[in-house]
C-alpha cells in the first residue's frame, strides 16, 4: 500500500467516525488527545505487566474512555452504561479501520497513523466528570461537637434562669390625712419639763435638757486718761520655813530684803506652814504671798531673786531658817505722768468683758451639743455675772484689766421627742392603730419663743407643724419575705400588710412565674 492509498484510507476513516459520532450523542465533548494520553499511561503500566500483549492493548486503551472513568473513581450506574456504549463504539471504529486499511496493514502502521488521524479530526463526547467526594469527618469529632453544643445550651439556660428573671413591684402606702385632704396641721404650745424623761401625751409635755457652763477671764483694755502717779513695784514671793515643824505667823508689812538692799513689804497677813521631817531630815515648807516695794519708782522693778532675808529675825536662829525667793520679776514701779482708766473707760470695759465672756461660754456649750439630735431654744439663753473686778493700774502698754466670772445656761430638747408627740396626737385624730412616720421632705416645723409662767414657773414652747404621715415599710425585710413566691402567694403576702393600700407587680421575661431568688433582681418602689 502506497502513501496515496493510506491518505485515502484516512479520509474514509474520518467519514466513518463522523457518522458514528452523529448517531451517538453525549452531553459534554472532550478532545480525544486527552483520553489517549491517559489511556497510553495505563496501557504502558499494563504492558509492563504483560509484554506479549503490548501492541494490541495499547491501541485499545488509547481510544477507550473506560480507563479514564475508572481512574476517577466513578462507579455509578449512569457512567457504566455510557462507558459500555463507548466501548462498543470504539470496537466498531476498530473494525472499520481494519476494513478500510485492509488486513495487510501492519499494527505498527495503525499505531503510527491512526492516533494522528483521531487527534486532528475526531471529537467525541465523554460523560461529565463527577465532583470529588469529600471524606466524612470522624465520629469522635462529631461527638465532641455535640457535647460542646450541649454545654453551651446548658450554660445559656442557666444564665437565662439566674440573670434574666426580674420582678418590678410598686407599692402604695396608706397615709394620713388622705391625699385630697392635704397635710395635717398643729399650731399650739407644748409644755417643756425638766422632770420628765419621755413624752407625756395626755399633758402634751416633752422632756428638756439644761446645759450650763461657768467660766472667768481677765480682759485687758486701753486706758485713755493721763495723770501724775507714784506707783510701787509689786510681785509674788515664796516664803520658806526650815526652822521648825510649827507654823510661823507673819503680819502684814513684814519686810523682805533683796541682796542689793531693796526692801519689799508683805501685803497680807499669812501663816507659814511648819517644816516636815522626812527620814530624820527637816524639809522646808513654803507658802506664796504678795509683796510691794517700800518706795515707788522704777528702781524697785527687779528680776527674779533667789533669796530674800527677813530683817525682823536678824540676830536670832530664825534669820537663816526663814527666807523667801521670787520666781517672777517684781515690776510696776513708776513715778510721773501715766495713763489711767477714766470712768467711761471702766464702763465700756465692763460691758465688753461681759459680752466676750458670754460669747465664749455660748460657743463652748453649742459645740458640745449634737445639732442633729437636739434643738436649742434660742430664747432660753441665760447669762449671769457672778463676780467682776476692775484693776485700774496700767501696765507698760497703758492697759488696765477687768476680771469677770460668769455662768450661762441653755435649754434644748430632743427633736425625736417633739416628732413622737406630734405623731401620737395625729394617731389620736386619725383613730388608727397603725404605726405612723414622717418623711423628711413632707413636713415643716417651726418654734416660737419660750414663755415662762411667773406663778407656776412652767415653760411653754409654741409649735407650728404641717405634715403627712405614712405607714412605715421595711423594704429589705419585705424583699426577703417575697423571695421565691408565686403570683398568688405574693398577693396574699402583700394584702397581709395593713399599711399597704395597693400594689402592682410584674414579672419578666414572659416565662417567669415567681419572684426571683436573686434579691438584686427585685425592684421595689414605695410611694
Amino acid at each position: 500500500m502506497d502513501d496515496s492509498d493510506v491518505k485515502k484510507a484516512k479520509v474514509k476513516v474520518v467519514d466513518i467516525i463522523k457518522k458514528l459520532d452523529v448517531k451517538k450523542s453525549v452531553s459534554e465533548p472532550v478532545n480525544i488527545k486527552q483520553a489517549e494520553k491517559k489511556a497510553e499511561k495505563k496501557s504502558v503500566r499494563k504492558s509492563e505487566e504483560k509484554p506479549e500483549e503490548k501492541i494490541a492493548t495499547k491501541s485499545d486503551k488509547i481510544i477507550s474512555p473506560l480507563s479514564w472513568t475508572e481512574s476517577r473513581g466513578e462507579g455509578s450506574e449512569g457512567p457504566k452504561n455510557k462507558n459500555n456504549d463507548l466501548e462498543k463504539l470504539f470496537e466498531k471504529i476498530d473494525r472499520k479501520e481494519q476494513e478500510v486499511l485492509g488486513r495487510k496493514v501492519s499494527p505498527q502502521m495503525i499505531e503510527k497513523e491512526i492516533p494522528h488521524l483521531r487527534e486532528d479530526s475526531i471529537n467525541i463526547s465523554l460523560p461529565p466528570r463527577l465532583p470529588e467526594m469529600k471524606l466524612k469527618p470522624r465520629k469522635r469529632w462529631t461527638a465532641i461537637v455535640w457535647i460542646l453544643v450541649a454545654v453551651i445550651l446548658g450554660l445559656g439556660a442557666y444564665g437565662a434562669y439566674v440573670y434574666l428573671p426580674k420582678a418590678d413591684i410598686k407599692i402604695s402606702i396608706r397615709r394620713f390625712p388622705e391625699k385630697e385632704k392635704g397635710p395635717w396641721e398643729y399650731d399650739n404650745p407644748v409644755i417643756l419639763s425638766s422632770k420628765l424623761t419621755d413624752i407625756d401625751l395626755s399633758s402634751r409635755q416633752i422632756p428638756i435638757a439644761i446645759f450650763s457652763q461657768r467660766k472667768n477671764s481677765n480682759f485687758p483694755f486701753l486706758a485713755t486718761g493721763k495723770k501724775y502717779v507714784e506707783r510701787k513695784a509689786a510681785g509674788s514671793v515664796n516664803i520658806y520655813n526650815n526652822f521648825s515643824t510649827e507654823q510661823q505667823i507673819l503680819i502684814s508689812g513684814t519686810r523682805f530684803k533683796s541682796p542689793d538692799g531693796k526692801i519689799f513689804k508683805l501685803l497680807d497677813r499669812i501663816a507659814v506652814p511648819g517644816a516636815r521631817v522626812e527620814n530624820g531630815q527637816v524639809a522646808a515648807a513654803s507658802i506664796e504671798a504678795r509683796v510691794a516695794a517700800e518706795k515707788p519708782g522704777e528702781a524697785y522693778n527687779i528680776g527674779m531673786v533667789s533669796k530674800f532675808t527677813i530683817p525682823g529675825f536678824e540676830g536670832t536662829p530664825k534669820f537663816d531658817k526663814f527666807y523667801a525667793e521670787s520666781k517672777s520679776p517684781i515690776a510696776g514701779g513708776f513715778v510721773g505722768q501715766a495713763a489711767y482708766p477714766t470712768d467711761a473707760d471702766i464702763k465700756n470695759a465692763k460691758g465688753e468683758a461681759e459680752k466676750n465672756l458670754k460669747n465664749g461660754i455660748e460657743v463652748f456649750i453649742t459645740s458640745q451639743i449634737p445639732s442633729d439630735e437636739f434643738k436649742l431654744i434660742d430664747s432660753s439663753r441665760q447669762f449671769n455675772v457672778l463676780k467682776e473686778t476692775v484693776n485700774t493700774d496700767t501696765d507698760e502698754n497703758n492697759n488696765f484689766y477687768v476680771f469677770v466670772d460668769g455662768e450661762m445656761s441653755m435649754t434644748a430638747f430632743k427633736k425625736v421627742h417633739i416628732i413622737n408627740l406630734l405623731t401620737q396626737m395625729a394617731k389620736q385624730v386619725a383613730g388608727t392603730s397603725l404605726r405612723l412616720t414622717l418623711k423628711e421632705d413632707e413636713y415643716s416645723i417651726s418654734y416660737g419663743n419660750v414663755q415662762i409662767d411667773p406663778k407656776t414657773k412652767t415653760m411653754t414652747l409654741p409649735v407650728k407643724f404641717k405634715g403627712i404621715f405614712w405607714e412605715p415599710l421595711d423594704v429589705d425585710s419585705f424583699r426577703q419575705k417575697i423571695s421565691g413566691k408565686s403570683e398568688s402567694e405574693l398577693k396574699s403576702l402583700i394584702y397581709s400588710y395593713p399599711g399597704i393600700e395597693k400594689a402592682d407587680f410584674s414579672f419578666w421575661p414572659f416565662w417567669v412565674s415567681k419572684v426571683p431568688a436573686n434579691q438584686n433582681r427585685v425592684n421595689i418602689a414605695v410611694n
